[in-house]
């Protein structure tokens, strides 16, 4: 497949920036692999009420910042709405343990976005919900390390009906949070056009990979290259070489309806070691964009979802 590197005003240095801030502390454990976090795509309320016409988006550092052109279909408005994943405490190893999002911003028509944030809790199959909000107890206690519940103005004795239900257990003179929890946020919109800025910290996947176990002709697909195109980038000594191969799919429609074009830019410093990276993705003609870059936009084309999947690998250097 032939490559358009004629596309590489995309800043894709700096992508590999941001990405390496998450990696680099991973090395130092080659087993460590994460699926990754990725903050769902909005949906509308009532369904397909709001369309979205345009979308670009810029990566800051660590965080990323998704613009989107929006029509609300009805003169007496509606509402966008983002559902996180429902997770419990995940280990002190965990990378992301905070997937309900907390750094979240929205704008609409770039005024801050009066953000309805609720949640529901869950001990196994019981609901929860209520209980938490009785015991006035931070239903994201589950994103600390260990994941203590601090009892609120009743004291001890309102989390009570938290140890029945089996939410909590107790640990010596502490408790310790047993729900998984689910994060939503809800953002109403008037009729017409607007224009909305969404900001959040990308959580990618990651894994230390052989060259060979990233030629998988199905995962390469995901970012329109192929094996030779990897070669052709790292040479043929890449063969017998590690890499840290880095994911992140990144939404951009709502209802599940793509945009009509996106452009992406990032905007960071340029990494000293940059020649030892490479980010790719699908360009909008279907063709990777791939390689190192300058700053400036680029069309991108997302999947049949509307999210962009954006590939990172980076050379493992090994001591001679």
């Amino acid at each position: 497949m032939r490559v358009s590197t004629g596309k590489l005003n995309i800043a894709l240095c700096a992508v590999a920036s941001l990405l390496l801030l998450t990696l680099c502390a991973r090395w130092a454990y080659a087993d460590d692999t994460s699926a990754g976090v990725m903050l769902p795509g909005l949906r509308s309320d009532p369904p397909l009420s709001v369309r979205v016409s345009s979308a670009s988006l810029v990566v800051k550092g660590s965080k990323i910042e998704l613009t989107l052109d929006v029509i609300v279909k009805r003169s007496h408005g509606g509402s966008i709405t983002v559902q996180m994943p429902r997770f419990g405490w995940l280990g002190e190893s965990e990378p992301y343990p905070d997937r309900q999002f907390p750094e979240l911003q929205i704008l609409v028509d770039g005024a801050p976005a009066a953000m309805e944030s609720s949640f529901a809790a869950f001990a196994g199959s019981t609901d929860v919900t209520q209980a938490i909000r009785a015991a006035g107890v931070d239903p994201f206690a589950i994103a600390e390390t260990p994941p203590f519940v601090t009892p609120g103005a009743g004291g001890a004795a309102a989390l009570e009906p938290l140890k029945r239900l089996g939410a909590i257990e107790q640990s010596g003179s502490d408790y310790l949070a047993k729900w998984r929890a689910q994060r939503k946020v809800k953002v109403a919109l008037s009729g017409g056009s607007h224009t909305l800025t969404i900001t959040y910290k990308i959580r990618p996947a990651y894994s230390l990979l052989r060259f060979d176990q990233l030629n998988k002709p199905a995962y390469l697909a995901r970012y329109c290259i192929s094996a030779q195109d990897l070669a052709g980038v790292f040479g043929s000594a890449a063969a017998a070489e590690m890499f840290v191969a880095s994911s992140a799919a990144i939404a951009t429609a709502i209802d599940e309806a793509t945009p009509s074009s996106l452009s992406v830019a990032v905007d960071t410093p340029e990494k000293e070691d940059s020649a030892w990276t490479l980010i790719a993705f699908c360009g909008i003609d279907g063709k990777a964009v791939i390689g190192k870059a300058k700053k400036g936009p680029a069309s991108a084309r997302t999947d049949a979802k509307g999210n962009l999947r954006i590939l990172f690998l980076e050379r493992v250097k090994t001591s001679r």
